[in-house]
């Protein structure tokens, strides 16, 4: 029986990964092999800021997990078209982290499976990496009412100017299907946060009214520009409220909703002169 041969490789990959905060920081570009000029779908007009595909970290242990993009950069599109790529290739700049903020896994890989002229087409990005996929899990606040919630900043230091930012995640710690929901219009807020004791204005993010979770949740949570914290150490908690109640199911299941105040563990974190 015949060896099966691997075909050659008909794109090349260049460039570097860095760890920034909870992204992995793309800096790359990608050359045709073996032609002089190959297709890829490209954003329309792009010089190529943004290489589209899908994005995936392969752990240490083997697992693929899909990778979230950052949407907040300059260049991401709206639209795409086929571009001819010449071998000076196609520079790409891109920020993915992991979908679980918390994770616990340590990433050997990244991969990116791209779509061309010959169909979609995976690629190495990078090996070897033995980075941890997520920011180190911190610990649970008070469990109440069967349910516990936590947060963590991507880092512990930051300048004037800079949003904050945090993560949290909401899990029950009872048996069997729980939910989460706030009703429109409660006073006061559904989620609020505090830092040294006083309540801060919230960008984007948090908890919605209105909006059926499933435990467990997570999310991040991007406060306002103007907070005007002074120099030095401060404390940061996220509170969320559950109405309690009952969700009724497409199978007409009555699934029990959480009711209480969840309190998250505090977050220290410094503010730089």
């Amino acid at each position: 029986m015949a060896a099966t041969v691997a075909p050659p490789p008909r794109w090349q990959v260049d460039g570097r990964i860095e760890r920034d905060d909870e992204w992995f920081r793309i800096d790359g570009r990608l050359r045709p092999v073996g032609a002089d000029s190959r297709t890829v779908f490209l954003p329309s007009g792009s010089k190529g800021i943004f290489l589209p595909g899908q994005y995936q970290f392969i752990t240490t242990d083997g697992q693929r997990v899909e990778a979230d993009l950052d949407r907040d950069q300059p260049g991401v599109p709206d639209g795409w078209g086929q571009q001819a790529v010449d071998s000076e290739g196609v520079k790409w700049q891109l920020g993915v982290r992991s979908p679980d903020c918390f994770s616990t896994a340590v990433v050997d890989r990244i991969e990116l499976w791209l779509p061309t002229e010959d169909g979609v087409v995976p690629l190495v990005l990078a090996r070897d990496l033995h980075m941890p996929l997520g920011i180190a899990p911190p610990p649970w606040g008070e469990t109440v009412n069967g349910a516990r919630l936590r947060i963590a900043m991507p880092r512990a230091t930051w300048k004037r100017g800079e949003q904050l930012r945090f993560y949290y995640q909401a899990e029950s710690t009872q048996p069997g299907k729980r939910v989460f929901r706030t009703e429109h219009r409660r006073e006061p807020p559904c989620c609020q946060v505090l830092i040294d004791g006083t309540v801060v204005r919230i960008f984007s993010g948090g908890v919605s009214t209105g909006i059926l979770y499933d435990f467990p949740f997570q999310g991040v949570t991007r406060l306002a520009y103007n907070l005007s914290l002074s120099p030095g150490r401060h404390a940061l908690v996220f509170t969320v409220t559950g109405d309690g109640g009952s969700h009724t199911n497409a199978r007409g299941e009555k699934i029990p909703r959480f009711e209480g105040t969840l309190v998250s563990n505090a977050v220290e974190f410094e503010m730089a002169e």
